[in-house]
């Protein structure tokens, strides 16, 4: 069957983006997500106030949890370091008592989320190459099949729509779609390769295993969730054709480095 183009829109483990470049190697990063949803009814809103969302770091590990679906459900999520090997997945279940050890020691808040939990899943971390091959000709990649990244920036589901959208605006601007697809990748590429870089920056921040260090960043305004108004501040509405702003810090192959210790 002829086709005018192609979108491949199929995930971090893209079929269309394997049949293009072959295999990508994901590299496992040693670390483990656990992830429950608790009925907001169920949760104390004082854990979760003044914002609705709350956030724990330590030594290795992170922990978050917001509400969700109009507020009707919380979702919670920890991070951790480990020696051992988790496979990639979405849907492999959890043993709640596990996930309560990802984060030793809590404080009466955070125990009190975490002693809610009845059910969850887990999956391993990987990390997939930093790349601009996301398409060529009559084929485009968007999503995690173009730019998978991790979890620690809250962007991955955000990019993809910035992807749908922006991408749109070129198909409906050009009458060949390579010159659309040629266009949304000029206009792309530099600001996704910047929040990947970015949430890898954060991942290693709230990691640290100097608290110390950590804290006093933190206490400075220059740690995780730090000057990103750049990624927030960002109106594709308005800039769907505009060379997007990246700071410096985060448009080099050597940024996370450096970003990471001030990001």
């Amino acid at each position: 069957m002829d086709v005018e183009f192609l979108i491949g829109a199929d995930g971090v483990r893209s079929v269309v983006r394997q049949a293009l470049y072959g295999a990508d190697n994901p590299t496992y990063t040693g670390q483990m997500v656990w992830r429950a949803l608790l009925k907001s009814e169920n949760v104390p809103p004082e854990s979760l106030e003044p914002h609705g969302h709350t956030q724990w770091i330590g030594p290795g590990r992170h922990f978050i949890a917001y509400y969700i679906r109009g507020g009707k459900l919380v979702n919670v999520v920890t991070q951790q370091d480990t020696d051992a090997w988790v496979e990639e997945g979405w849907s492999t279940r959890g043993d709640p008592d596990e996930m309560r050890l990802s984060f030793p020691n809590p404080e009466p808040r955070l125990a009190k989320l975490l002693a809610l939990i009845t059910e969850c899943s887990k999956w391993g971390l990987f990390t997939r190459p930093i790349a601009p091959n996301w398409g060529r000709g009559r084929i485009q990649l968007v999503g995690d099949a173009a730019h998978a990244m991790v979890p620690s920036a809250g962007q991955g589901a955000c990019q993809a729509f910035e992807d749908a959208y922006i991408l749109g605006r070129w198909l409906a601007a050009c009458t060949d779609p390579v010159d659309a697809f040629t266009n949304f990748r000029r206009i792309r590429i530099p600001r996704v390769h910047g929040v990947q870089r970015l949430s890898l920056a954060n991942n290693r921040f709230k990691h640290m295993h100097d608290s110390a260090k950590q804290k006093a960043a933190i206490a400075s305004g220059t740690g995780v969730d730090g000057k990103v108004d750049w990624v927030w501040g960002f109106d594709p509405v308005a800039q769907w054709d505009k060379d997007p702003v990246v700071p410096a810090v985060y448009a080099s192959e050597t940024a996370v480095d450096t970003a990471a210790s001030i990001s």
